[in-house]
């Protein structure tokens, strides 16, 4: 599917009704190569959905709106899906000038409050590989939440994404082994920008991302699982920059941008390194754990790359929709030799583009 645009012309802003998803792979059988470019979900209840059959490489693309309860569904993926340039944001549909659009501050405020109360992002069950390039969430409760699917959970890497105005940036539920990578993104959260669920086991890496939270902790780790920050910039906090109850931390060589208390480690704490980072001020680091703990802030000499978006790449179109028909150039049917007529076709379509 692609070039599409999605509205319910019933619906208006104060009353939202659930129903199916938009776009929805179907159980016959293995679902492989599902490819959905150029399509805005205006105010869909649900967007585009892929399992929880078999199902492999998709590719999501260009995806804008304000999906209502899901943007975004994956489980069962077992090889190598693709989100690349999406945005889900408040603005498509208030903006949209379609009937039924929030137009007062009281119908734009009821939907900012619903999505951010009620709606996620992308969520993601079992998916081996995933590739997410580029994504951007505002204003939803949880921007992306990984979580157990029906036949295993995810591995996957993010690089240049962004939650602003959401409750949970990242929410970890559950991940495989493998873990998640996220590179170059911005994340912020109300109550977090990356939360680690109780039920949290295993492994998220965060290199060269900003993360801020206006009223409550960038990171909240509260598994047993191990989250590592690298190069990253803590920018500002209402509670906590980290605040780890339980599980594993390392910060290395990253940046606490606000004053007073940056970094809570508690009892239940099994591991941590907290090294070479810079504070604002002085270094206030809470140390309640009597586990594998290692707090220095001794400068380490790190390379650090400067990760950054490639340049989008267009599809390639032809100058012309005109369809060269090569029986017009004299090619026969019935074993004839139709070079000529070919090449005629072929040279004229060159021409034009």
């Amino acid at each position: 599917h692609r070039d599409l645009h999605s509205f319910p012309t019933r619906r208006s802003s104060d009353l939202i009704v659930p129903y199916p998803f938009t776009f929805a792979t179907i159980p016959s059988g293995s679902v492989d190569n599902t490819s959905i470019y150029n399509v805005t979900l205006v105010n869909a209840y649900q967007g585009i959905k892929s399992g929880p059959h078999s199902n492999e490489l998709h590719t999501l693309r260009n995806i804008y709106g304000t999906p209502l309860k899901c943007g975004i569904w994956v489980d069962t993926c077992t090889d190598i899906g693709r989100q690349i340039h999406v945005d889900f944001a408040p603005h498509y549909w208030v903006e949209s000038g379609l009937p039924g659009a929030p137009e007062s501050p009281s119908a734009v405020a009821a939907l900012e409050d619903w999505l951010l109360h009620e709606a996620i992002g992308v969520d993601m069950g079992r998916s081996d590989w995933e590739y997410i390039y580029d994504v951007h969430i505002t204003g939803y409760q949880q921007g992306f939440k990984f979580r157990s699917g029906q036949a295993g959970t995810t591995n996957a890497v993010m690089f240049g994404c962004e939650t602003k105005g959401c409750d949970i940036g990242i929410q970890l539920d559950a991940l495989n082994g493998i873990g998640l990578s996220v590179t170059a993104s911005k994340l912020e959260g109300l109550t977090a920008a990356v939360r680690g669920m109780p039920s949290f086991d295993t492994t998220a890496q965060f290199h060269t991302t900003e993360l801020t939270s206006p009223t409550g902790a960038c990171v909240l780790l509260e598994g047993r699982g191990l989250l590592s920050f690298q190069h990253c910039t803590f920018d500002a906090w209402e509670e906590l920059a980290l605040d780890a109850p339980a599980g594993q931390v390392n910060a290395l060589d990253c940046d606490f941008n606000q004053r007073g208390l940056a970094i809570r480690l508690g009892a239940d704490v099994l591991r941590a390194r907290i090294l070479s980072n810079r504070f604002a001020g002085e270094p206030v680091v809470v140390n309640f754990s009597e586990g594998d703990i290692e707090i220095a802030h001794t400068p380490i000499e790190f390379e650090v790359p400067s990760p950054k978006l490639q340049p989008v790449i267009p599809d390639p179109r032809p100058a012309t929709s005109k369809l060269f028909v090569v029986t017009e150039y004299g090619a026969l049917s019935g074993g004839a030799d139709c070079t000529a007529a070919f090449q005629r076709a072929l040279e004229e379509a060159s021409a034009a583009g």
